[in-house]
């Protein structure tokens, strides 16, 4: 009578969905036997696995696979716990013999044969015991390929502005540098936030067309005046370089660039970088409000 009401647990723990106990994607936290052995027809047992799942029932009754079969038969059963990794995975013989004919070839398609296979060989080598498992397997797949590419891209992006931020860097200390190197040194220059915003819709425009005049036909001062305000002293150079270094030599030999870099009226720049595109406002003197016409 034991034996049978032992089949019925066996098996209907076999047929159940997974449990939150062990989720097929943890199983790699309790791998820790060989395989669970057939204690009687149709009943497995794994002692190692019964071992490190339930460590209280170990405090208990030690370590000794007999033990703890006997626990399990007596109590662990009826409380849920799981006699072997896999018991509590629904088996379809008929996806598990269709998804593996290296399987079949081995042991052929009876049932329990394949059942066996595995609990005792397939569970540990990835293979899948039904549809629904094949197909929460490839959810996760695809979800996991969408974060890893959403990962790289963010990892792309930070990068993009990590360079970017060392470009304008390198820009902003070679304008001071050069400033400082004059044999009659002149101010150096701040950052401001204002003007890295002007200058920011400057770098978008010059990759259109890469000239001092807007896409709209106006000079770069109009960008300024977009702001709603204007400068006594106005002034822009611009650059296509992937590296600064090459930036700073194309203003180097720009005798009109260096002008601007080099003259004491401007006292502040906003910079911009995006693609290998540089943008540099330069002010200086009172900033003045546009007036809007009422009309």
């Amino acid at each position: 009578m034991k034996k049978k009401f032992l089949n019925r647990i066996v098996f209907r723990m076999a047929s159940a969905v997974l449990t939150a106990g062990i989720a097929f994607g943890g199983l790699g936290a309790l791998k820790v036997s060989a395989a669970p052995k057939e204690v009687s027809p149709g009943i497995f047992f794994d002692a190692e696995y019964y071992a490190a799942a339930n460590p209280d029932v170990v405090a208990i009754v030690g370590t000794d696979p007999k033990a703890l079969y006997q626990h399990w038969v007596n109590y662990g059963a009826m409380e849920g716990r799981l006699p072997y990794l896999g018991s509590n995975i629904a088996f379809d013989a008929t996806y598990y013999a269709a998804t593996n004919p290296d399987v079949v070839a081995a042991v052929g398609t009876d049932t329990m044969a394949l059942y066996k296979h595995y609990i005792t060989n397939g569970i540990y080598e990835g293979r899948l015991a039904n549809q629904e498992q094949a197909a929460r397997a490839s959810k996760q797949a695809i979800e996991a390929k969408k974060k890893a590419e959403q990962d790289e891209l963010y990892k792309k992006i930070v990068n993009k502005i990590n360079n970017e931020n060392q470009y304008a860097d390198s820009v902003y200390n070679f304008i001071n540098q050069a400033r400082t190197d004059k044999p009659s040194p002149v101010n150096i220059v701040d950052k401001a936030d204002s003007l890295k915003a002007i200058a920011e819709l400057r770098v978008e425009e010059i990759q259109e067309e890469f000239s001092h005049t807007r896409p709209n036909h106006t000079d770069f001062h109009s960008a300024i005046r977009f702001h709603h305000q204007y400068f006594e002293y106005e002034g822009e150079i611009i650059a296509y370089a992937a590296d600064p270094a090459d930036a700073i030599a194309s203003w180097k030999n720009n005798p009109d660039a260096m002008k601007t870099i080099e003259d004491g009226v401007y006292k502040k720049v906003g910079i911009a970088i995006e693609n290998g595109y540089c943008v540099v406002i330069f002010i200086g003197g009172d900033a003045k409000e546009i007036e809007e016409d009422d009309d």
